[in-house]
């Protein structure tokens, strides 16, 4: 079976960490991101999930207002129900282009938090700087946040980061995800308010990091790979985390490759018809992209490992599928 993912798996030595779940390799981690980035500020957390969560628990508390939140229909289930427990407003949107790449989960005048959790590009910085109008300080009110799921562009043993330059968010940020207590050590910390459970582990730094190391080696294979599929399926795909292409109907598309022991996936479902999210979110029933593409779109297999001949096969079937 060809996989959908390929992922490299480091080793890990627990005698290498100060400490096996706050040690100094979170620290290294969070400063080494946030330098390629080029933001002041980079703070592991134990999951993207828990980045979103954080990020709009801020706003909500910062501004003293419900803190409602724009998320594409085609998303996974985690996203919304970091919403929920966050007590966002979710506002469903007929956005589905934004699949491999990123979104902005809350864009206002006040703060824009941007979900980049497929996405790790250094060079979309400059553009999040300047999405919040009317203030004079606006590169400092907005937060991007990423994913180290196994499966993202940076594969760990899940994580995530938020990235700033607001100092205010920063500082609350690092008391919120160590439960709400100041750093130090364990014994002298003082409780500032009720936290969460939500930092990054020194293992999770330690694979992501790994990853990370080598992110240019990883952009420039996946750019050849994806190449070979531009040209064969005439597409202009810029994505460093799935390779989608639409079909028919992707259930019986993926049957048939399934069939022809290639592994695919759908990226995503639509969301806003499930009636556990009924009591917070905005009803919108004009979401006729989402609802059409929900049935055609597809992810075929897509990893550096991939060789030319592999791919060949690939396209070989799905062309056969097609037809």
């Amino acid at each position: 079976m060809i996989p959908l993912f390929k992922i490299h798996k480091p080793k890990i030595d627990y005698n290498n960490f100060s400490h096996n779940l706050h040690g100094r390799i979170v620290t290294d981690f969070e400063n080494s991101f946030a330098s390629y980035m080029g933001v002041k500020y980079a703070i592991g957390v134990n999951s993207c999930t828990s980045a979103i969560f954080l990020a709009l628990k801020w706003c909500q508390l910062h501004y003293k207002t419900c803190a409602s939140a724009n998320v594409p229909t085609m998303i996974p289930p985690v996203v919304l129900n970091a919403l929920y427990h966050a007590e966002s407003v979710i506002c469903f949107q007929d956005d589905t282009k934004w699949i491999g790449s990123h979104y902005y989960l809350k864009k206002d005048s006040a703060f824009a938090v941007i979900d980049s959790a497929h996405e790790v590009d250094n060079k979309q910085i400059e553009k999040f700087c300047k999405v919040v109008k009317n203030r004079s300080n606006p590169e400092n009110r907005w937060a991007a946040l990423y994913s180290f799921y196994p499966t993202k562009p940076v594969a760990g043993i899940d994580g995530g980061m938020i990235i700033t330059n607001n100092k205010a968010l920063n500082n609350w940020l690092r008391i919120a995800i160590m439960n709400g207590t100041s750093q130090g050590n364990s014994w002298d910390r003082q409780i500032a308010f009720p936290g969460w459970k939500h930092y990054m582990s020194s293992a999770q730094a330690f694979v992501a990091y790994q990853q990370f190391a080598r992110i240019g080696i990883k952009k420039n294979n996946l750019e050849i790979v994806r190449d070979v599929y531009n040209k064969a399926f005439k597409l202009k795909n810029t994505s460093d985390h799935l390779y989608r292409i639409k079909v028919r109907n992707n259930v019986e598309f993926i049957q048939k490759m399934t069939d022809a022991e290639i592994q695919c996936g759908i990226y995503y479902k639509c969301t806003h018809k499930e009636p556990a999210y009924n009591s917070c979110s905005v009803n919108n029933d004009e979401l006729f992209k989402s609802d059409r593409m929900e049935r055609k779109t597809v992810s075929i297999p897509f990893h550096e490992d991939l060789t030319l001949e592999d791919q060949k096969y690939i396209i070989d079937k799905v062309n056969e599928c097609q037809q």
